[in-house]
């Protein structure tokens, strides 16, 4: 039984809104195809290993192992354990942000004043969507022992 907010079915897109958040499970092997449909938007991706949610992905070993702070294709995006996770197999975009921050309630507080209170931000979004999973609380607050051998 998942513990995503949604399945997906393969080959069928999904558009998440403005603000949105989504939760889901792939297996090893299958593909992950993010693009803008209307350019300009961001996604906050985050992924772990759903069988030790510790272990998951990590801009810092990423662009450490690929010597790269811009990461594209074909570049293999790596966990925290800096074990492969991911495959860039084609970017459109060639402007991709790899410092693995995300915006929260007090930055955009800080960036935009109080109309950024109660309004949906990457940090709320990312705690949503991973609740299922065990993963409580502020996510900054989320950093993993170490699981790697």
């Amino acid at each position: 039984m998942t513990r995503a907010t949604a399945v997906l079915a393969p080959g069928t897109p999904i558009t998440i809104p403005p603000g949105g958040n989504i939760s889901f499970e792939i297996e090893s092997g299958q593909r992950l195809r993010l693009t803008q449909p209307e350019g300009e938007q961001v996604a906050d991706f985050v992924s772990f290993n759903r069988d030790d949610v510790r272990e998951l992905l990590s801009m810092h070993s990423s662009r450490a192992v690929n010597l790269s702070w811009k990461l594209t294709a074909p570049d293999v995006l790596h966990s925290n354990c800096t074990r492969p996770m991911w495959r860039i197999e084609a970017d459109l975009t060639g402007e991709n942000y790899c410092g693995g921050g995300y915006c929260s309630e007090h930055l955009n507080v800080a960036r935009y004043g109080d109309a950024a209170i109660g309004a949906p931000n990457c940090q709320a979004n990312l705690e949503a969507a991973v609740r299922g999973y065990g993963r409580t609380g502020r996510a900054s607050t989320w950093m993993p022992a170490s699981t790697c051998s």
